[in-house]
């Protein structure tokens, strides 16, 4: 016998989901007030994983996979400012479009005092984003995955072309994903994201970056000092993206000063979350100095906490993701003689430098970054170039100069399900001592399938109508439906919703 609770369930989740959605207004920019603090009580923990493992069989139930292409770009730009002729279509643009655009910098202004106990410099990092821009939007158009697109007016609005709202109850998203024919379509009401920024985010202004056609647009921002993210996705895609978190970390002198250190960014891409991790780490070439880095790496896991968000099944941890991408200058050096790496260099022999970099060793050691995955390197050291040249420096050094064993300092690791790495290079820009590095992801997200959940809301209800438990006699939940369709459900209606069907739940099922 199918009991009251297996019957209803679905439809009271959907119908629960399936109501306009009233976005919330963008945080002021305040100081970073909620960065680095945590609520870690066990009790709050195992509710969430609960909850999260309830919802978990109804995602499967109701999603499909789709396959959308990332881009991750990292530059340690050396302090220097972007000229204004300097064209990123090579670095951005070489492969074919993806669909979204992680670009990290480093040392996008000088790390002099005056800059790290200061108050922000923005000049520079709006500078890099007006090139972005410039070389995403006007680049020829090429094969951009399909998104569903929003329909022109409000006309012909079905109850399942509603938005998902967050809820009590895990499941939490918006749109939907096509099935075969299928051309479903998101809430024509929606805004272009909800961004819930955390601390000093910056907010994008609407209409600030292109206009009219553009294919791509800024969703979200930040900097810390010299480190710089700016995350651009197409056009179709940007309904799909919420619930935007970001966390900075400060790792620099002292273990806090923000000289180094990392911005972590948050968000959902239809139902997976991703998190995408822009570091600068620990300087330094003496024995022990990668210990320092794999401390840095250590903090950064540990004091990376996002505010919390309307959705439960958003996680507050950068390990609590679906996927996982770290990027930046992790400054890992190789642990050979100058002569010796140089020679190798020459050869283009990467493995043999490999079996030194200290990144991998301290990765086959247990001592950071367990279990993650790195692409094959089959390009030079990117660090440390002399200022516009294709030399590395140290080839002539004048009195009291450095010289610097070239090295892997810019990398892209990844880590979690859903995400395949297929391509890993560098671009030859000569702004700085650094080359820029990139990858390119295939990254499969969960999307919710109209057809599957039509199907299952379809199915619920027969049964219940064959069963008569829609008898305003046995549950209230129809009058209380019809008044949340008229207003935006409140705490008061779920917990009234909540506090009806628990005994109900519990009578029918020991019957």
């Amino acid at each position: 016998m199918v009991s009251f609770a297996q019957v209803i369930w679905p439809a009271l989740i959907l119908r629960k989901w399936l109501l306009p959605h009233k976005p919330k207004p963008l945080p002021s920019r305040t100081d970073e007030q909620h960065d680095n603090t945590c609520d870690c009580s066990s009790n709050l923990q195992g509710g969430s994983t609960l909850r999260r493992g309830q919802s978990e069989t109804l995602r499967t139930d109701y999603t499909r996979p789709r396959e959308y292409k990332v881009f991750v770009g990292t530059w340690n730009v050396g302090g220097m400012s972007a000229p204004d002729d300097l064209e990123l279509e090579e670095w951005l643009c070489r492969n074919k479009s993806c669909d979204i655009y992680v670009i990290g910098f480093q040392e996008s202004v000088p790390l002099k005092a005056g800059k790290v106990l200061g108050s922000e410099d923005s000049r520079a990092a709006d500078k890099w984003d007006a090139l972005i821009d410039k070389a995403l939007n006007r680049a020829p158009k090429a094969h951009l995955n399909r998104a569903p697109k929003a329909p022109p007016s409000h006309s012909g609005k079905t109850q399942f072309d509603f938005q998902f709202q967050a809820d009590n109850l895990g499941l939490v998203d918006f749109g939907w994903s096509s099935c075969k024919d299928d051309t479903a379509q998101p809430n024509v009401g929606l805004l272009p994201t909800e961004i819930n920024l955390e601390g000093m985010a910056d907010p994008v202004e609407k209409g600030k970056w292109g206009s009219g056609r553009q294919r791509y647009e800024r969703i979200v921002c930040k900097q810390m000092v010299g480190l710089y993210v700016t995350i651009w996705v197409s056009c179709p895609l940007v309904p799909f993206v919420r619930d935007i978190r970001v966390s900075c970390v400060g790792c620099g002198i002292m273990g806090y000063l923000r000289n180094k250190g990392s911005i972590s960014i948050s968000l959902r891409l239809h139902q997976s979350n991703l998190c995408f991790v822009c570091v600068h780490l620990a300087s330094g070439h003496k024995e022990g100095d990668e210990a320092r880095r794999n401390s840095d790496v250590a903090e950064i896991l540990k004091r990376t906490i996002f505010s919390r968000s309307s959705s439960i099944l958003s996680p507050r941890t950068i390990m609590g993701h679906d996927g996982i991408i770290w990027f930046g200058d992790l400054n890992y050096r190789i642990a050979l003689c100058d002569e010796k790496a140089r020679h190798l260099i020459e050869k283009t022999d990467w493995t043999t430098l490999q079996w030194s970099d200290e990144l991998k060793t301290e990765q086959k050691a247990g001592r950071v970054f367990q279990q993650w995955k790195e692409g094959t390197i089959n390009f030079a050291p990117t660090y440390k170039y002399a200022p516009n040249s294709d030399h590395y420096s140290g080839t002539q050094i004048k009195a009291g100069g450095k010289r610097r064993v070239p090295a892997w300092c810019d990398r892209i690791l990844w880590y979690g399900n859903g995400l395949e790495q297929i391509s890993y290079e560098r671009a030859e820009y000569k702004l700085s001592d650094h080359r820029p590095v990139s990858a390119i992801f295939t990254s499969t997200v969960d999307a919710l399938c109209k057809r599957k959940v039509e199907k299952s809301v379809s199915l619920s209800i027969k049964l219940m109508e064959a069963q008569n438990l829609l008898s305003p006699d046995i549950v209230k939940l129809p009058t209380l439906f019809k008044q949340s369709c008229q207003d935006d459900i409140g705490a008061a209606v779920k917990a009234e919703v909540m506090k009806d069907l628990i005994p109900i739940f519990n009578e029918i099922e020991t019957d």
